[in-house]
């Protein structure tokens, strides 16, 4: 604050809110990136808005609290409050819509959020205390997040990715390779937005995916067979049944077979000597038997993730 003198009460005030936008931003922004996988690029320009807001928010709440048992001025009070909010919410809405407005799909560990925090430390204490050794410790911090960033990169952005997730009564697989994501599920599920940023999203960020396919009706990979799906991906075969009134050939050979809704009724008469690995996912209604039958189950294990 103290490296610019404004000349006039609204430009200091702007400078005020500024500093303090910056000095929050750098004490939270790893945390952010850890928690939300995202950056907000205008949070300058949305916390002039909101920090003067928030703190009369604030103020009123407290008002209200005290003036709440008068019947006209508390109910004055808080209408004041509820559009007051209203306008808060409003306006973080609508730079959030602006373009650009998020650095999105950011992914880094815990270990590199910690890396993040002390390397804006040590920057700080370099500027305040002129210790090469503060130095040495920013940039050894900026080097170890790298080294862990490239090595991220090579073992799981790189790397295709068979995915059948643990999601109660849905069904829900994944096929990730080099950003490109190819999304199977029922319609219910592959439509609702907070159920794919809860269990899907995570993973998505951490795979580095860019371009999403959901229930892609023409796929390279996929084989059209009568009541199941058939992949053959990256040399792999993979059969998905979904009902258990199918017509399923005896001898079908498949990598990994996965079992949803009542599929898995067909266990005892699946060819296990064709089918090399089996997975019950989350939709399935078998609950009963899964501990006496060698497969992998979502339920009791999360989902099932196979770099291929």
């Amino acid at each position: 604050y103290n490296l610019w003198v404004p000349t006039s009460w609204l430009l200091d005030k702007v400078w005020q809110v500024t500093c303090v936008s910056i000095a929050a931003q750098l004490a939270t922004f790893a945390l952010g990136l850890l928690y939300f996988h995202q950056f907000p690029v205008y949070f300058l320009f949305s916390n002039l808005i909101v920090i003067p807001l928030s703190t009369v928010i604030l103020v009123v709440g407290i008002a209200l609290l005290i003036v709440s048992s008068i019947p006209f001025l508390g109910a004055a009070v808080g209408f004041s409050l509820e559009w007051l909010i209203k306008l808060l919410n409003g306006s973080v809405f609508w730079v959030e819509s602006l373009p650009y407005s998020l650095i999105e799909g950011v992914y880094l560990t815990t270990f590199q959020s910690w890396l993040l925090l002390g390397l804006v430390v040590f920057i700080t204490l370099l500027f305040i205390t002129k210790s090469f050794k503060f130095l040495l410790l920013a940039v050894s911090c900026a080097l170890v997040y790298s080294t862990i960033q490239w090595v991220h990169f090579y073992d799981d952005v790189k790397q295709n990715q068979l995915v059948v997730y643990q999601v109660a009564n849905h069904a829900a697989v994944e096929f990730i390779s080099h950003g490109q994501s190819y999304f199977y599920s029922d319609s219910l599920f592959a439509k609702d937005e907070s159920k794919i940023h809860f269990h899907i999203n995570s993973n998505r960020v951490k795979a580095g995916v860019n371009h999403i396919q959901v229930n892609p009706h023409v796929n390279l990979f996929e084989k059209k067979m009568k009541g199941f799906h058939y992949f053959v991906w990256k040399g792999n075969k993979v059969l998905w049944i979904e009902k258990n009134n199918v017509g399923l050939p005896t001898n079908i050979k498949a990598d990994y077979t996965i079992l949803s809704n009542d599929a898995a009724y067909l266990m005892p008469s699946l060819n296990r000597e064709h089918l090399t690995t089996l997975v019950i996912d989350g939709s399935a209604k078998l609950k009963s038997k899964l501990d006496t039958i060698n497969v992998y189950s979502t339920r009791t294990k999360n989902a099932f993730v196979k770099r291929i």
